[in-house]
């Protein structure tokens, strides 16, 4: 019979000797370590899309669609399920954080750092979508550890054991079936002679190569340990320079908070009109003021001048003859929560 059964290679002839079906692990592919890390990307992008949309879920004044299609610049026709991608994930993160996201990481792990880790998957994406050859395995063994803690993190057990399956299948260590080959090779050859001493030196040298293995595997565990500190301290030094910008933030805010004052008394004009009937949408006020997501959102939504904006307002249009009286909720029109005894 034409061809050799190699590890978990499966192999199956016709009498003729042409081959009518083949299957090969993972490990056996033209590019393992890249295939297996595209495979793990896409477990992740499918559970973290779902674990982003439950988040973002929590936030008034908003729908989802509304909130994700703002962020990434989508047209109301974009299919969002279908046209999110690694790298929107990391920007969604980023951009809803204060809003959404660090609220609920400060529940799962308040030491876990999700921004640095997100963006480390797109840059694993990136490696593995553009390199015409093979990932290094310390790179996408890291990476693949990474994705399956975060998949942990956010409570998705079957997704992170898929991950870690791709994981174990891709550096499984097979020394034990060598040696267990080796030994029975070495029986059969005491039992047949001196005619089968040299099949003997080949399980031998075998068992050696075996060994080398498993020496070179240790040596790559020890490799990705040392990466892992590595990642660990780069997380500890972003967290340093995120705490930084973050006081440079506030010092910029302060001074300039009489000018958002300002935007946000323009802001209120625009979203509550006099007459009570349909509010303007928050982008297209966005876009009128010339804002970004960011600065509109963080810098004037979520501001105290942007409440007293909003109830200076309303006070206003009650007191002027004939009244004012809005049909909806006033929750989803101003995205903020007004009780009576502010606005009497």
């Amino acid at each position: 019979m034409p061809g050799i059964l190699v590890d978990k290679q499966l192999k199956n002839w016709y009498p003729n000797g042409n081959i009518y079906v083949e299957v090969v692990d993972l490990s056996k592919t033209k590019y393992p370590n890249r295939d297996a890390l595209r495979k793990a990307h896409d477990i992740y992008l499918d559970a973290m899309y779902q674990f982003v949309k439950r988040c973002l879920d929590k936030v008034q004044g908003t729908t989802v669609e509304e909130l994700i299609r703002d962020a990434l610049g989508m047209s109301p026709h974009d299919d969002v399920e279908e046209k999110i991608e690694i790298s929107d994930i990391a920007h969604l993160v980023r951009t809803y954080w204060y809003d959404s996201f660090k609220a609920q990481f400060e529940v799962i792990d308040r030491y876990y750092e999700a921004r640095s880790v997100v963006g480390l998957m797109v840059e694993g994406r990136n490696r593995a979508s553009h390199r015409p050859w093979d990932l290094d395995p310390g790179f996408t063994r890291t990476h693949l550890f990474l994705i399956a803690e975060l998949l942990s993190k956010i409570n998705k057990p079957n997704e992170q054991r898929e991950v870690e399956t791709i994981q174990d299948d891709l550096f499984s260590d097979d020394t034990a079936e060598r040696l267990a080959e080796a030994e029975q090779r070495l029986t059969d050859a005491e039992t047949e002679g001196a005619e089968h001493k040299k099949s003997l030196a080949t399980a031998e040298k075998r068992l050696e190569t075996a060994e080398a293995k498993k020496n070179d595997y240790k040596e790559r565990l020890e490799t990705t340990s040392k990466e892992l500190k590595k990642i660990k301290a780069e997380l500890k030094t972003s967290e340093k320079r995120l705490t930084t910008t973050s006081n440079q933030f506030a010092t910029a805010t302060t001074e300039k908070e009489a000018d958002r004052d300002e935007v946000a008394v323009k802001v209120v004009e625009m979203r509550i009109n006099s007459s009570g009937s349909k509010p303007m949408s928050w982008r297209r006020i966005r876009e009128k003021l010339g804002l970004k997501n960011n600065q509109f959102h963080k810098g004037i939504r979520h501001s105290a001048g942007y409440r007293k904006a909003v109830i200076d307002r309303i006070k206003s249009l009650k007191a002027q003859e004939g009244g004012w009286e809005y049909s909806g909720k006033l929750e989803v029109l101003t995205g903020i929560e007004i009780t009576e005894e502010e606005l009497s």
